[in-house]
């Protein structure tokens, strides 16, 4: 499908080269090789992004270096805890706003597909939106998004997929 356009967000220094979001980026764009693929994540030093930009240059990805918000760090008497959740939101909106095409698919970055099974929620988008009541004032946009939800190192099966409006 050529409207579709995937967002990669979230770190890419899983190893020093890069190595992991270099192969999920490539097994994306063998299966939809005409889909506009963005990388969203945050600065890592000029070296290294230079070196990560070299990597990707002919995967024909657009890649968005973000600062760092941070993480979230929650204390409660003697527990203590970190979230990234600054960190999803900031890279994904980047992401999701660079996007050009019709239809958004999110990605993390230790994920991928192994088919094109996508194209079939696509083909019956209209009956799965009609199965779930969507609270109108939320919708501000006409794009759809897929959001990809399943645990760190597994692949992306339609299954754990859901539409929803971009919110703006």
């Amino acid at each position: 499908m050529y409207q579709l356009s995937f967002v990669f967000q979230g770190k890419v220094d899983f190893d020093n080269e890069c190595s992991e979001i270099v192969r999920n980026i490539q097994r994306v764009r063998v299966l939809y090789p005409l889909s506009e693929i963005i990388l969203s994540t945050w600065s890592l030093g000029s070296e290294r992004e230079n070196r990560l930009l070299e990597k990707l240059k002919y995967l024909d990805v657009n890649v968005i270096f973000s600062v760092d918000p941070g993480p979230l760090v929650y204390r409660e008497r003697s527990y203590q805890w970190v979230s990234n959740i600054n960190r999803m939101i900031n890279s994904t909106k980047r992401g999701v706003e660079a996007a050009t095409r019709e239809y958004v698919v999110k990605l993390r970055t230790d994920s991928y597909f192994i088919n094109r099974n996508i194209n079939k929620i696509f083909l019956h988008k209209s009956i799965i939106n009609n199965r779930f009541d969507r609270e109108k004032n939320f919708l501000c946009s006409l794009r759809e998004l897929l959001i990809a939800t399943f645990l760190p190192g597994t692949v992306a099966h339609t299954a754990h997929l859901t539409i929803t409006q971009v919110i703006s």
